[in-house]
């Protein structure tokens, strides 16, 4: 979504205070996303529905896996239900590339910018602008590590995937 607003305050003086602090046009872009499904790798079986309630960084999704031994591993309770089992040498591959119930988090990123035009003589304007691109720094991280085999299954790296705050000022000249 995206709007632009031309700030009414002082826009129609023609004094040096109204030129200054009047006319000044303000932008946003508000990008809301749902994350991405998250993909998954060989070498496991899905056995139940892995996605929980509150995913936190480091427990994305239940990690409960059941070893080729009928060990239970990477579980958070003794009573955690069992999402995972280890796939046995030699056999084909059930589990999907990615998990449909499971996706990464997508928070909301706002861009911002403010104008101001000046009128010079011979059709000439100055335009100031101000653009800050990921206004409030909102990092998103990647996918959680899903290699049943890690013992960082089901964590998320904080590791930054988009593009940190970005700001720039600039003058540009229309002729």
């Amino acid at each position: 979504m995206s709007a632009t607003y031309q700030v009414p305050f002082l826009a129609g003086r023609t004094d040096l205070l109204g030129s200054i602090f009047g006319g000044w046009q303000i932008n946003g872009i508000v990008t809301a996303q749902s994350g991405l499904p998250v993909g998954t790798t060989a070498g496991a079986v899905l056995v139940s529905d892995p996605s929980i309630d509150n995913p936190t960084m480091a427990r994305w999704f239940n990690t409960c896996t059941q070893a080729l031994s009928g060990a239970r591993q990477n579980c958070a309770s003794a009573d955690e239900p069992v999402a995972w089992s280890i796939q046995a040498p030699f056999t084909l591959r059930t589990l999907p590339t990615r998990l449909d119930t499971v996706r990464t988090s997508r928070p909301t990123l706002i861009d911002f910018s403010l104008f101001k035009t000046f009128r010079l003589p011979a059709n000439l304007q100055l335009q100031a602008r101000f653009e800050a691109f990921n206004l409030f720094n909102t990092p998103w991280f990647g996918a959680p590590n899903t290699d049943v085999n890690s013992t960082a299954f089901g964590t998320v790296a904080p590791n930054q995937a988009n593009d940190p705050r970005n700001i720039q000022l600039g003058v540009r000249l229309i002729f």
